[in-house]
C-alpha cells in the first residue's frame, strides 16, 4: 500500500506493541482532531502507552512518525509529555528570526504561547530520566528543539 494512503487510513490511530521484550515501538499518525475533547483524549492515550511501557524493564522507546502528515501537533507533543519532560520544545518565527510564538511543556500540556492547549492527567515516572542536552533544528518558519536523552 503506497505510503500516502496508508497515511490517509491510519489517522487518529496511534499502535503501541512491545520489541523483543526490549524496547516500545510507538507509532504516532497524523491526528485530525480539533475539539478539545477529542485533542485530550488522544493525548491521554498516548500519554498512557508511553506510561504503560515504561513501567516495565525496557531498554527505550521507538518513536514512529513515518505515517504522521502533520495535521494536529498537539495531542503529540502533550502525549509524548513522560519523554520529553516540562521545558521549551520549539517556537515559530518571522523571516528575521523574531520569535512569534513559543511552544512548552508544563505540567505535562502543551502551551501554545501562554495558552494552555490541552489538560491531561499526567503521573511523573522516576524511570524516566531528565532529557541531557537538546539541538535546535528549523522546519519553514518553526525551530523545534531535538532531545538526546539518558533513560532507563
Amino acid at each position: 500500500m503506497p505510503l500516502i494512503k496508508k497515511s490517509s487510513n491510519q489517522i487518529n490511530k496511534i499502535y503501541t506493541k512491545q520489541l523483543e521484550e526490549k524496547y516500545a515501538y510507538i507509532l504516532i499518525p497524523g491526528m485530525q482532531v480539533y475539539d478539545k475533547v477529542q485533542i485530550n483524549k488522544l493525548a491521554q492515550s498516548l500519554s498512557d502507552s508511553i506510561a504503560k511501557y515504561s513501567s516495565r524493564k525496557i531498554k527505550g522507546f521507538v518513536i514512529d512518525l513515518r505515517l504522521n502528515g502533520g495535521e494536529n501537533l498537539y495531542p503529540m507533543l502533550t502525549g509524548l509529555n513522560l519523554l520529553l519532560g516540562d521545558n521549551l520544545i520549539g517556537y515559530e518565527t518571522v523571516i528575521n528570526d523574531t520569535v512569534t510564538r513559543k511552544w512548552e511543556k508544563n505540567n505535562g500540556n502543551f502551551i501554545l504561547s501562554n495558552f494552555q492547549t490541552t489538560e491531561i492527567n499526567t503521573k511523573p515516572n522516576k524511570r524516566l530520566q531528565k532529557n541531557t542536552s537538546c539541538n535546535t533544528f528549523r522546519s519553514g518558519n518553526e525551530k523545534f528543539r531535538k532531545y538526546d536523552s539518558n533513560r532507563i
